[in-house]
């Protein structure tokens, strides 16, 4: 039997390596290597020696974060992968809990695509500037945000605890 068409071969993907072999665009190189910001564009580092985080897939920058993750912290399962806006700051209470009593300072992300909410640790080379701009912002949740926000017993840091930030951020909370 004779047939007019050739088989076909399924074309091969090719991505840049680095000088580690590890692709560019695999969760091993994010993870261990770094990204650049969907947001910004700035290059970002991953290892623990410059953030101080173990899973960092926030910019240090503008700290627009990737939905990365989906169940928990590092789990890296979500299908999403879109651009996460910091909404606001928020204070961990313990674990999985959140809100304005003093503990770890935290970052709120909102996926820009699906609308979830996800909490990130700030990182050691954070832009300390951003982070108190993006408290600032907390004023400005819209109605939706403050109720998605309060069903996960997420409590945004407001206004009146600037001072429990500085000290958080600066170890110290007088007037500059």
């Amino acid at each position: 039997m004779h047939t007019n068409f050739e088989p076909i071969t399924k074309k091969k993907k090719i991505f840049k390596t680095n000088s580690f072999g590890l692709d560019q665009k695999s969760d091993v190189y994010q993870r261990t290597i770094g990204f650049n910001c969907l947001k910004c564009n700035f290059p970002v580092r991953s290892e623990i020696e410059f953030s101080g985080v173990l899973n960092r897939n926030h910019c240090p920058f503008c700290l627009w974060s990737r939905h990365v993750d989906h169940w928990q912290a590092g789990d890296r399962l979500s299908a999403c992968k879109m651009p996460m806006q910091p909404i606001a700051l928020t204070f961990k209470k313990s674990r999985n809990k959140y809100g304005a009593s003093r503990g770890e300072l935290m970052i709120i992300h909102q996926c820009q695509a699906c609308e979830a909410i996800s909490i990130n640790r700030i990182a050691a080379d954070d832009n300390l500037e951003e982070l108190l701009s993006v408290m600032k912002q907390a004023s400005q949740l819209t109605d939706s945000q403050n109720q998605q926000l309060e069903k996960f017993g997420i409590e945004p840091v407001r206004q009146k605890d600037y001072h429990l930030v500085k000290l958080s951020l600066f170890g110290y909370s007088g007037n500059n």
